[in-house]
């Protein structure tokens, strides 16, 4: 994981989060960043503060290792306490938490269709059955339920195991949170 207590001892990269982030990223582009982020180590925590600091640290791992910036398949070299080892590791982490959230919204969704319920799924729950984006981080999984089927959808999910998270109190319109200790 990357240590952000570290990061933030370094000054942060805006210019170059947004030459990694651009749309229209060419062949010369990448060999500049690539130089770029590879020959001063606190340019590359520079612009991970940047992506850190606007929670888009998922995006810029994915755009490194998509346009090739940063392969993450050369990264197997590094040791886990070097900077690119942790990068590498930051990308396998986010993958196995999105796989993790994935399973736990397809169970949601079976739970939930066996009690005769039919989700809404809301808000970026809907990249974890798309796939799409791949870089989409979630805190949370999103759904929505009719109102008459609330109790009945909160007594499914605890038959599945989930739980109402402590000191979790509804909202207007929203149920209090539930959790399922297994995954977190």
């Amino acid at each position: 994981m990357i240590d952000h207590q570290s990061l933030l001892l370094h000054e942060e990269r805006l210019d170059l989060l947004l030459d990694v982030l651009r749309r229209d990223i060419q062949v010369h582009d990448i060999s500049r960043l690539r130089s770029a982020l590879l020959a001063d180590p606190t340019a590359l925590e520079g612009m991970l503060i940047a992506a850190t600091r606007r929670q888009v640290l998922p995006v810029v791992l994915g755009v490194l290792e998509d346009n090739g910036i940063l392969p993450f398949g050369s990264l197997q070299r590094f040791s886990r306490d070097s900077l690119p080892g942790k990068l590498r590791d930051a990308r396998q982490q986010f993958s196995t938490r999105r796989q993790l959230l994935t399973q736990a919204l397809r169970d949601i969704i079976a739970a939930l269709n066996s009690n005769g319920i039919q989700p809404l799924i809301l808000k970026g729950s809907m990249s974890l059955l798309t796939g799409h984006p791949d870089w989409r981080f979630q805190r949370d999984i999103d759904v929505a339920v009719d109102p008459g089927q609330a109790d009945d959808a909160v007594s499914a999910l605890k038959e599945v195991g989930f739980r109402i998270c402590d000191g979790a109190h509804a909202r207007p319109h929203h149920l209090p949170a539930m959790e399922r200790l297994s995954l977190i």
